[in-house]
């Protein structure tokens, strides 16, 4: 609100540096800033169970944001100070898609990282709770480079939904703030961006979570969720190989490569299941279950997926350690069937 008095006084002065449509498009954002705190933020009557979109897992949000930060203060340059808070009336337990939240929340930060190489970056995480329902705020502040007013509206007035090239950078974990702003759509959040040039930016996003008790059995834990990696250099396989174990709510990391599954198994990165194709053009699925075996922490069961012309080798493959095959000539019979026998 003081934002907006001080421009309303540039007009006043009639100030001859200051051009008055620069002051009339601050006072817009401003303005849109305000509504969108007031009416996205602090009205809680829309809060409602039937508009909130979500996978069927409960989760725990503070370990949730608790890993966030872990991973983002690691990568915290010298020059940046880095503040993280968490409100203490986060509930226990919430239910919701906490593996996009997750995904959206971190490709934030880490613009802020790329883009603040001096003073400081902030993560609070705020609750507004109404009856059975929280709604998660969280915001995301830096004193980086900033954008431009046009910048700014590009990403918020995006209103389309995910496409093969965004799947594609997801499975790359090549995430720009337009992919961030399909996420935020996705699982029924907003996002609110203030942002100028060498200033900095704020980011706000508000989601609906339900709240669940824990003694609430009907409802899959997020300690009980499955972790599976897969490991293919087709990218269009990769992404079909990862939409079909998401069904069955899985978590799927993916990778294109042999040596990068060695190196996550080699920091006691935890997965209840590794799927590998054998036919990868740097390094076949044998080559790298080989290295994978020359680690004194590998114990994880890994499948081979091959092509329809090696089934009549498949025991090659279970003699060389793999714990079953997957033919990718029917790949999605093939992936339910190691969903139901390895990962319920």
């Amino acid at each position: 609100v003081s934002n907006i008095f001080n421009l309303a006084n540039l007009i006043d002065t009639k100030n001859e540096y200051v051009k008055l449509d620069d002051i009339v498009t601050a006072i817009k954002t401003n303005t849109r800033h305000i509504s969108y705190v007031v009416n996205n933020v602090l009205d809680v009557s829309d809060i409602d169970i039937r508009k909130i979109k979500m996978m069927d897992s409960k989760y725990n949000a503070k370990r949730l944001f608790d890993e966030i930060n872990l991973f983002i203060k690691d990568k915290i340059p010298l020059d940046v100070t880095y503040n993280y808070n968490i409100s203490p009336e986060m509930p226990a337990m919430l239910y919701g898609d906490y593996i996009k939240l997750k995904q959206a929340i971190m490709s934030i930060l880490i613009n802020s990282l790329e883009n603040t190489k001096k003073g400081f970056i902030s993560l609070d995480v705020n609750v507004i709770i109404k009856y059975d329902m929280c709604r998660l705020i969280i915001t995301v502040e830096d004193s980086g480079c900033g954008m431009n007013i046009q910048q700014v509206n590009d990403i918020l007035t995006l209103d389309k939904q995910l496409d093969k090239e965004d799947e594609k950078k997801l499975t790359e974990m090549d995430v720009d703030l337009n992919i961030t702003k399909k996420i935020i759509n996705l699982i029924g959040g907003s996002i609110m961006i203030k942002s100028e040039i060498d200033k900095g930016t704020e980011f706000m996003v508000v989601v609906d979570q339900k709240i669940v008790e824990n003694n609430d059995k009907n409802i899959k834990s997020f300690n009980d969720i499955k972790k599976v990696l897969i490991v293919d250099d087709d990218l269009h396989l990769l992404q079909n190989e990862k939409n079909i174990l998401e069904e069955h709510h899985i978590n799927v990391i993916s990778t294109m490569y042999g040596e990068d599954a060695v190196d996550k198994i080699r920091i006691n990165e935890h997965f209840d299941l590794i799927l590998i194709d054998d036919d990868m053009v740097k390094q076949s699925g044998v080559a790298t279950l080989q290295q994978l075996q020359t680690l004194s922490n590998f114990n994880t069961p890994v499948i081979v997926m091959l092509e329809k012309n090696k089934e009549i080798i498949k025991k090659h493959y279970i003699e060389k350690g793999f714990t079953d095959y997957v033919l990718k000539s029917d790949l999605q019979n093939e992936l339910n069937r190691i969903a139901d026998k390895y990962l319920k």
